[in-house]
């Protein structure tokens, strides 16, 4: 029997950690539009290959162009100015890349490996052309996106759901963990879909992270993410949403350069081309964020407004809150200007029941309409929770004051009477 519920413990506990791990779904997504920056495509060059891993630099970009598993990857330089290819370099020893980065200390550009060899291979860029480091540097684990810092002289990482920070390629084994990533997009209509490691990026204060839908049956396949993370702690903070109604395609990669957030992308046409994209100011993406609308509506109003004959509707007593990305709140105004009401009618005594909309939303409240000089009743609410009217509030105070001095009055006798009777006993007793 005991072994009966340690196994049912057991099996508790195994769904309980199995449904936190995959029920992380994305929350606080806003939609945004990058600037197209140039695109490079086989009518251009017809050695050009989709993108696996994408660092960008001053007028430059450097991605992993993918010829197969087992073919090298095609490392490849291009002017964003002239969206022109400067250089190609296959002469990394690896199938399919995951991520690229740059590290100012060394000079040295590194791209990850996808394969279970966890190696990391380097090379620069002198005078325009590739020159590739024949010393891979074998990791702790796969990395399935990777970035250098130089804010904080630092390397973030993502591996199997974790995101990871070390300060050197050599100590991967000492990598501090800073928190999980959210691993699923619930997308309403599909039931939920899963998102795959495009990318990261950090500038000192975020870390910003690409993904992409994994599944080409998805209605929403197209759609890509950069989830934003607090650099220090490593908690979530929002998602940017590329929609598909935007671009045909996905993100491969995210790069900060000058306070300009860079987006690598491989549009799904055939062939498939490379698009760089940009938006210009990452600090204006967080306000626009954070004044934009995290949920909005009516404040339920749990009693009864009451009015008098031909007084106008009670605008005043209903109340439409706003509240946003930076949880601050705020009240609207209604009025008759920004409302429509139905169902009022100031002259009819009574209760009625009123529906009240602004914008989409409404609501329905009881409207009572008293005689003139009738007085306002207090509602308070009984043991089934129904509102119940006290008719007279000041007698039920008067009756409360009258109740409470006859309970002061019996007390006050019956202490004297128990004082007079012990002092009868002193009496006898003498």
């Amino acid at each position: 029997m005991k072994r009966m519920i340690r196994l049912i413990i057991t099996i508790f506990i195994f769904i309980c950690f199995v449904d936190n791990v995959h029920a992380e779904t994305l929350k606080n997504i806003y939609e945004i539009k990058p600037t197209t920056k140039c695109t490079i495509s086989r009518d251009l060059d017809n050695n050009v290959r989709p993108m696996q891993g994408v660092y960008f630099f001053d007028h430059y970009a450097v991605y992993a162009g993918y010829q197969s598993d087992t073919d090298p990857a095609i490392i490849t330089l291009v002017d964003l100015d002239t969206c022109t290819i400067l250089d190609k370099n296959n002469d990394v020893v690896m199938g399919h890349a995951n991520d690229i980065t740059y590290n100012s200390q060394d000079d040295k550009f590194y791209v990850t490996s996808c394969s279970s060899d966890k190696k990391i291979y380097g090379f620069k860029i002198v005078n325009n052309r590739i020159v590739h480091d024949s010393n891979p540097i074998t990791m702790n684990f796969v990395i399935g996106a990777f970035s250098y810092s130089s804010e904080d002289n630092r390397y973030y990482s993502y591996s199997d759901g974790v995101l990871y920070t070390f300060d050197s390629l050599l100590s991967s084994s000492q990598a501090i963990k800073l928190g999980t990533t959210p691993i699923y997009y619930d997308n309403f209509e599909n039931g939920t879909t899963k998102l795959v490691t495009q990318g990261i990026s950090s500038d000192g204060n975020n870390i910003y992270f690409a993904r992409t839908i994994s599944e080409r049956t998805s209605a929403y396949y197209n759609d890509s993410f950069v989830l934003v993370f607090d650099n220090k702690t490593g908690d979530y903070k929002y998602a940017m949403h590329f929609p598909s109604s935007y671009f045909s395609g996905h993100l491969e990669g995210v790069t900060v350069v000058n306070n300009r957030l860079y987006f690598g992308i491989n549009v799904h046409t055939s062939p498939t081309n490379q698009t760089f994209l940009y938006y210009d100011n990452i600090d204006q993406i967080e306000e626009e964020y954070n004044s934009s609308i995290k949920s909005e509506g009516f404040v339920n109003i749990d009693t009864p407004i009451y009015i008098h004959l031909n007084d106008d509707f009670p605008f005043s007593e209903i109340k439409y809150k706003i509240i946003y990305n930076n949880n601050v709140e705020e009240l609207v105004e209604l009025n008759e200007s920004n409302c429509t009401v139905t169902g009022f009618d100031n002259t009819k005594i009574g209760e009625q029941e009123v529906i009240v909309k602004y914008k989409t939303s409404e609501i329905k409240v009881k409207i009572n309409v008293l005689k003139e000089g009738e007085e306002v009743p207090e509602t308070i609410v009984n043991d089934d929770g129904e509102q119940v009217k006290v008719p007279n509030t000041n007698a039920s105070k008067y009756i409360l004051l009258i109740v409470t001095g006859l309970i002061l009055i019996i007390v006050g006798v019956f202490i004297i009477i128990n004082n007079l009777n012990k002092k009868q006993l002193k009496d006898t007793s003498k």
